[in-house]
């Protein structure tokens, strides 16, 4: 009887976490560096062209690249900052989840060894 009551105060206090969530968490904000990303420039018919349109667009492309380039690294900096708070957070919940497991299992330990001696057992 009392190994259950510890069993069922080790379920209340594992659950107790999840039921305080009332609402959800808003979801992440996308940083300003990983959206507005400008669409490629349009290409010309290479069986058509003259050199001079070819240059041009050349041109606009290693512009449109380069900027490219640069948005896409400030987003990967962005990314990779956003992983290492994600993973703190996920190190932080560990070793709380870690402690509540030990701290129960514990308590659990203790229930077990009350309910053995032979003094607090039942009369059956």
């Amino acid at each position: 009887m009392k190994l259950m009551i510890g069993a069922a105060a080790a379920a209340v206090l594992l659950a107790t976490p999840a039921m305080a969530q009332t609402t959800p968490a808003a979801a992440p904000e996308i940083p300003a560096s990983c959206q507005g990303f400008e669409p490629a420039p349009a290409t010309v018919d290479g069986a058509t062209a003259t050199r001079e349109q070819m240059a041009q667009t050349t041109e606009s492309i290693q512009a449109w690249r380069t900027a490219l380039d640069a948005k896409r690294q400030g987003c990967q900096a962005d990314i990779a900052a956003m992983r290492a708070q994600l993973e703190a957070t996920v190190n932080a919940h560990n070793a709380v989840v870690q402690n509540a497991t030990e701290y129960l299992n514990s308590w659990n330990a203790e229930v077990e060894e009350f309910n053995a001696r032979s003094n607090n057992r039942r009369n059956r």
